[in-house]
């Protein structure tokens, strides 16, 4: 049994990037004998363990060969006789196709070394363009690599990833993960790679404008490419609830018009000074303060009102004696 850091940790060391984790694969080992060592087996698709002091992930070597359409379409052999090379062969860029042994010997079989110093992503082999979410992954390091080419074959590769049509049998979770990962190093310049590349089919088709810059904020940073793109962008992507709440009251500002009836806005900020909402409402406020609207003085003075002088009516008249209120607060505030 032999252990190897492998991966995004041995690149980045070879880079002078502090890795942030270390990922590691155990070849000439067995599930059992894991097991029997203290390690946590995790994952459904192939054995993953988690080391009993580090916590860190320890995969046995595996190859994989594709059987179906999209992410999941593979058959996994995790059998000891698995070797080093054969598990860093499907692996997608060369660059992340090192290993590096526990004396920190580097084990380089697909010339990654060569390629960081060149700044060049190349795919390690025809495993990349078996499995889509490559493309997005390859869109992802261009991103984080901003001065690093794109080998032609590469391209070629991509281009035969586009024309397979497989992306559309992607899980849209797996995109999303690629999103936020994109998100997380810059959501402009990942999506103008998105365009650039001509990706945006199937999970894009509606992005066609981009702001210069956006949000930190994942959240923020989505309202922000949404309201540029009628609302529509990557729709059926918005999976997590904080983003598609953010987006609810982002819409709300957004069609905000103070020459609405007393009754309309009122409405509206009976809905922006309710628990669900009132964080959120904060949140997306100053990118819209220079409105010249008084949205956060009505909305301070809304939420110093006492309003358990109500506890003694019926639940369902609550709302109508909160908006009578918040509409004699609108009207003084005018």
């Amino acid at each position: 049994m032999k252990i190897y850091k492998v991966g995004g940790a041995v690149r980045d060391e070879i880079m002078g990037i502090k890795p942030s984790d270390s990922d590691w694969v155990v070849v000439g080992s067995t599930p059992k004998e894991m097991i029997s060592l203290g390690y946590k087996q995790v994952g459904k698709d192939f054995p993953v363990f988690i080391h009993p002091e580090t916590n860190e992930e320890y995969a046995l070597a595996r190859t994989e060969i594709k059987t179906g359409k999209g992410y999941s379409g593979f058959t996994v052999d995790f059998d000891s006789s698995v070797t080093l090379e054969q598990d860093l062969s499907r692996r997608d860029l060369t660059i992340n196709s090192i290993a590096m042994d526990m004396k920190g010997n580097i084990i380089d079989p697909y010339n990654g070394v060569q390629d960081i110093k060149n700044k060049c992503l190349a795919h390690t082999s025809d495993a990349f363009f078996e499995d889509p979410l490559r493309s997005l992954r390859l869109i992802r390091f261009k991103t984080k690599f901003e001065d690093f080419s794109i080998h032609k074959k590469t391209l070629g590769a991509l281009n035969k990833i586009k024309s397979s049509n497989e992306l559309r049998y992607l899980k849209a979770e797996r995109v999303y993960l690629e999103l936020e990962k994109g998100f997380a190093i810059s959501a402009t310049r990942f999506l103008q790679n998105i365009i650039d590349f001509q990706l945006i089919e199937p999970w894009f088709t509606t992005l066609s404008r981009l702001p210069k810059k956006v949000s930190n904020d994942f959240d923020i940073a989505w309202c922000q490419i949404s309201s540029m793109n009628n609302y529509k962008f990557a729709q059926t992507l918005l999976l997590r609830n904080t983003t598609k709440k953010t987006l609810d009251v982002w819409k709300a500002m957004d069609a905000y018009n103070s020459n609405d009836a007393v009754e309309v806005r009122a409405n509206f900020y009976l809905k922006m000074t309710s628990s669900q909402y009132d964080q959120l409402f904060i949140k997306v406020l100053p990118y819209f303060e220079k409105s010249n609207l008084n949205h956060r003085s009505i909305y301070e003075k809304i939420k110093k009102v006492d309003f358990s002088y109500l506890s003694n009516i019926k639940n369902e008249l609550i709302p109508h004696e909160k908006r009578l209120k918040i509409i004699k607060i609108i009207e003084q505030d005018e």
